[in-house]
């Protein structure tokens, strides 16, 4: 059973820095990268020069009086976005390629609460940045020149064709009046006729009068207007705009400092760094320290075994704790020895299985050092290789492979003659390799005939140690894990995910396996163990550097794992006994051994 595995929201300042310091090399590449990129930019970025003219946009007398005179003619829109997309019109385009020979360069914006337009013109040379600027604003000018004089002259024929409208108007209202002094000529002075028709002629004008004196004060304002407008014409060419400042060639680059380029990609590559840091943290699942176990399983980390520098390429790693010096990987398999021995304390426990979830997570290795370990308490330890798919240890102690388990499981060879002394200046081992490989491992493993070999290892030793394969690859250690009283499963720091071993671990109890708990190898040394541990090995391998040693069967060598200096190792077969006092106090485990 796994416990659930903390989310993001749940991450503290500490977690973030943790993140940030085992993910420190995407920041410092990220970092790298970008202000690298920002000084090549910078320096391989040809000079840039920025010159800005500035064009006033105001109405002129004659486009005052047009506005005055009717709200109907056509005048200019002072909106500003307006008037900045004249500059990106074909007619513009048209225009200011006629006026400069050249590719001109510019920008407008307007200047704040202002009617102020401000061009300012680009270019790799200072007096050509102004040339630019000075070419764009005239020929805006000029055209806001052309549009206004075209206003005015509209105006004025919209004014004129307004006058020709009222004086017709004009007329249509007189004419009854004259039409009464038409009569009103034709009558005899003093007579009946010529009193009425003055008397009508007076109604009609004062009925007329109202009408007449609109038509008439409209004649004489337009009339007014376009005399303005005929007078102003020198105004109205002038338009509606006008350059108030022209552009001068600039003293210096507009080119953003080096520095401030260089800060700017420094700053985004640690925004990018730390993004790609979190990034990679999040989509990396491998366990990489015990915290991580004990976060997300409820099987207890028994220890966490560093990674080291080999001393030589001859010596496997497999022989760590049978050096007599102090090292920081022999002192990681001390405590294990030492979490095992509280565990013993409340636990009849004489076999144990050590296994892992895939190859290369440092099953050997752990299954030797902790023979090793357990052998120099004074116990009677036999360590057996299991793993009939790549089976290690006779190539870890130089055993011949023609004879081994198998041998005991097939023709009950008595497991004291298969088992070689194996001796180092901390303790005494026997082991058993392989021995010829079975056609189906699988099948070998649940047979009687094994199932007696492992009984008789069992009760040759104080403590069996089998070195089983690998969980999710075979189904091997499964059925060994039922056949032990505990089972050990090794991960490796950086290389084993939380699904994988979750999966090993789910597997071997749903075989009926006891899983004991979890040996973490591959882990960053602790910090200080050298100046602590004086002479020992933990200092000595400071001074020497050397590749990081694995198994030799593979091609990948296997991190976290340390060779030692060769040993002076003696392999002597163990001469046969009755096992009598081997027997003793271990029916419980040949109990176990029996049932499976």
């Amino acid at each position: 059973m796994t416990k659930a595995r903390i989310t993001p929201e749940e991450l503290d300042l500490g977690d973030y820095l943790a993140i940030l310091k085992r993910r420190w090399g995407w920041v410092l590449v990220s970092i790298l990268v970008f202000g690298g990129i920002a000084s090549a930019m910078s320096l391989r970025a040809a000079p840039s020069f920025q010159a800005t003219a500035e064009v006033l946009l105001a109405d002129s007398a004659a486009q005052e009086a047009v506005d005055q005179a009717s709200q109907n003619i056509q005048v200019r829109n002072r909106d500003i976005e307006n008037e900045i997309s004249l500059t990106s019109s074909d007619e513009f385009n048209t225009r200011l390629a006629e006026r400069a020979d050249f590719g001109v360069s510019f920008s407008v914006v307007a200047a704040p609460d202002s009617d102020v337009l401000r061009f300012t013109g680009t270019a790799s040379e200072a007096d050509r940045a102004a040339l630019n600027a000075n070419a764009a604003a005239a020929t805006y000018v000029e055209i806001k020149q052309e549009r206004a004089s075209d206003s005015i002259t509209s105006a004025i024929e919209q004014f004129r064709n307004r006058l020709v409208e009222l004086r017709v108007e004009r007329e249509a209202v007189v004419e009854p009046l004259i039409a009464i002094e038409d009569r009103l000529a034709a009558a005899e002075e003093g007579s009946p006729r010529q009193t009425q028709l003055d008397r009508e002629y007076r109604r009609t004008e004062t009925a007329i009068a109202p009408e007449l004196t609109l038509i008439d004060a409209e004649i004489t304002s337009i009339s007014s207007s376009i005399t303005k407008l005929q007078l102003d014409g020198q105004l109205a060419s002038e338009g509606t705009a006008r350059v108030i400042s022209q552009a001068s060639p600039p003293a210096s680059s507009s080119n953003a400092p080096l520095w401030r380029t260089v800060l700017l990609g420094l700053v985004a590559g640690s925004v990018l760094g730390v993004a790609l840091a979190l990034a990679a943290e999040s989509l990396d699942q491998t366990i990489k320290t015990r915290e991580d176990i004990e976060r997300s399983f409820d099987v207890p980390v028994l220890a966490s075994i560093p990674r080291g520098l080999a001393t030589s390429d001859s010596v496997d790693p497999a022989l760590a704790a049978a050096n007599p010096e102090t090292s920081e990987i022999a002192d990681g398999y001390h405590r294990l020895r030492s979490s095992l021995q509280f565990i013993f304390a409340g636990e009849a426990v004489s076999s144990i299985v050590i296994t892992s979830a895939n190859p290369a997570e440092g099953k050997t290795t752990t299954a030797s050092n902790l023979a090793w370990a357990m052998a120099a308490l004074g116990r009677d330890v036999l360590l057996v290789d299991v793993d009939f798919h790549r089976p290690r240890l006779a190539e870890v102690f130089g055993l011949s492979t023609e004879c081994g388990i198998t041998n005991a499981a097939l023709d009950s060879t008595p497991v004291r003659e298969l088992a070689c002394d194996v001796a180092s200046p901390v303790a005494t081992i026997r082991v058993i390799p392989a021995g010829p490989l079975p056609p189906s491992p699988a099948d070998f493993v649940v047979s009687d005939g094994f199932s007696t070999a492992l009984v008789m290892a069992n009760e040759a030793s104080d403590l069996l140690i089998l070195d089983a394969p690998p969980v999710l690859p075979v189904s091997d250690a499964m059925a060994l894990s039922r056949r032990s009283d505990a089972t050990i499963v090794t991960a490796l720091a950086g290389g084993t995910t939380v699904d994988e071993l979750t999966r090993a671990i789910n597997s071997l109890r749903q075989a009926g396996g006891n899983v004991l708990g979890i040996v973490l190898v591959g882990t960053k040394p602790e910090a200080g163990y050298s100046n602590y541990s004086g002479k020992g090995a933990g200092k000595n391998t400071k001074k020497r550097k050397g590749r990081l040693l694995g198994s030799s069967r593979d091609s990948k060598a296997t991190p976290g794992l340390v060779a030692i200096q060769p040993l002076d190792i003696d392999l002597r077969p163990t001469a046969p006994s009755n096992g009598n006092a081997a027997v003793e106090g271990k029916s419980a485990s040949k109990d176990k051994l029996r049932s499976s």
